[in-house]
Formats: structure tokens, sequence, C-alpha cells
């Protein structure tokens, strides 16, 4: 289990990519590729974003994420904009 204080941070840098345009990866987020990959599956998961491609290996299992296609979600906005009403 990831602690929370690294999944948001990690969530928040991926949103700022997607928003940017910039490319999002495990050291931008200051996790490991499984990590990240983990983090990226849930907000997947979850709905805050859309349009992930993964690389899987022969299992099923998510190698890498790619989130150049990636977008934010209405849910994901929603989120967004709580955790900014929450922090001002």
């Amino acid at each position: 289990m990831i602690d929370k204080s690294k999944v948001l941070t990690a969530r928040l840098v991926i949103f700022n990519c997607i928003m940017e345009g910039e490319h999002a990866d495990p050291e931008k987020c200051d996790v490991t590729p499984e990590e990240f990959i983990e983090i990226v599956q849930g907000m997947d998961e979850d709905r805050l974003i859309r349009n992930v491609a993964y690389s899987k290996d022969g299992r099923g299992k998510a190698l890498i994420a790619f989130l150049n296609t990636a977008e934010i979600t209405p849910k994901g906005e929603a989120y967004i904009d709580e955790l900014i009403r929450k922090h001002s």
C-alpha cells in the first residue's frame, strides 16, 4: 500500500502534466515505476482520467502507462476543485 500523501502528490503531478501537455513519469511523481502504474490505474479506475494506454505482459498486468492521450474527466476536474477548496 502506498502512503496516501505520496499518492495525492503523484496524482497532482499527473493532473498537472496532462493539463500542460507534458510527459508524466515515475521520476516526476517521486514514486517507483510500480507505484506509478498503481496510481495511474487507480485514477483510471476511479474515472478521474481517461484514454490511458497500457503496455501489458502476457498475463494482462500493466507494465507501462502511456498518458500522452490521457484526458482529465469531469469527475477528475471536480476532484481537483475539491482539493483546491479544502486547501485554500
